[in-house]
């Protein structure tokens, strides 16, 4: 398997919403980049949206990083605001 390099602005992106609650634009990095396995997506998400309804995984690990703004990370154990400060 050979991984390519690829700048976001070459990437190709799906914009997402469901009525007014949910939004995002969407790179499957992982996909983009020839990853059979790596599961990685970049999501931007609009002011005073969510990118999905609340969920979980029980078969693998999620992380979250924040590149520019600040949000809301629901968890079973409540929210917690999330910046990149």
């Amino acid at each position: 398997m050979t991984l390519r390099v690829v700048n976001e602005d070459d990437a190709e992106s799906v914009e997402r919403s469901h009525g007014k609650r949910f939004a995002s634009r969407d790179i499957e990095l992982g996909l983009t980049t020839g990853s059979e396995k790596l599961g990685c997506t970049l999501y931007e998400v609009p002011p005073e949206h969510s990118a999905a309804p609340y969920h979980y995984h029980t078969a693998n690990e999620e992380a979250l990083y924040v590149l520019t703004g600040a949000g809301t990370l629901r968890t079973k154990s409540g929210e917690e605001e999330i910046s990149t400060r």
